[in-house]
């Protein structure tokens, strides 16, 4: 997703604060209007717990759910 994609050119580009990251996600998410935000999250890979490289988002558009993540510390696929 984009706002998955905007996460992790800010990670690589030295963004380390969590919730700096958490903020690019729900901001890009909520730029589409048909999309209602579930969570999003950064999580560590491992444990889930936060908080961690992982970024995780689920929303709605209209009534299909997509979910998706991506670790931050690997290169998004373009």
């Amino acid at each position: 997703s984009a706002a998955l994609g905007e996460a992790a050119n800010a990670y690589a580009a030295g963004e380390r604060d969590p919730e700096a990251l958490r903020g690019l996600l729900i901001t890009r998410l909520t730029a589409e209007p048909l999309v209602s935000i579930d969570y999003a999250e950064l999580v560590d890979p491992a444990t889930f717990q936060k908080p961690g490289s992982l970024a995780v988002v689920a929303a709605r558009l209209g009534k299909t759910r997509l979910i998706d993540n991506h670790d931050l510390r690997l290169p998004f696929p373009a």
